[in-house]
C-alpha cells in the first residue's frame, strides 16, 4: 500500500512539473513560455507594428475595464487612486496608438 501511494504521488508530481514546463495553469508555477499575445505578433515584417498596436489597444482596453470595475467596487482609497491612474494612462496610450495607426497605416 505504501509503495502504491508513493508511486501515485510521484506520478502526480511528475505530471505537475510537465504541465508547468509546457506553460500550464497558474497554480502549477511560472512558465518560461512567452504569453500567447507575443506569439501572435509574428515576424518582424512590414505589419509588425500594426499587429503590436492592435494587440496592445485591446490589452489596454481590457485593463481599463478591469480598473473601472475596481474603481467602482473597491473600498480602499489606494486601489481607487491606482485604478484611476491606470484608466487615465491606458486611455492616453490607446489614443496615441490609434493616432499612429491612422498616420502610418491609414487605419
Amino acid at each position: 500500500m505504501r509503495n502504491r501511494l508513493l508511486l501515485v504521488l510521484s506520478i502526480l508530481l511528475l505530471s505537475i512539473s510537465q504541465v508547468n514546463a509546457q506553460g500550464g495553469p497558474p497554480w502549477a508555477g511560472q512558465s518560461n513560455q512567452p504569453p500567447r499575445m507575443m506569439q501572435r505578433l509574428g515576424p518582424a515584417d512590414a505589419n509588425y507594428d500594426l499587429r503590436f498596436m492592435d494587440i496592445m489597444i485591446r490589452h489596454k482596453q481590457h485593463g481599463t475595464m478591469m480598473a473601472q470595475d475596481a474603481l467602482q467596487k473597491s473600498k480602499r482609497s489606494e486601489i481607487r487612486n491606482m485604478t484611476q491612474k491606470i484608466i487615465n494612462e491606458n486611455n492616453a496610450d490607446i489614443q496615441q496608438m490609434q493616432t499612429w495607426r491612422k498616420q502610418w497605416y491609414n487605419k
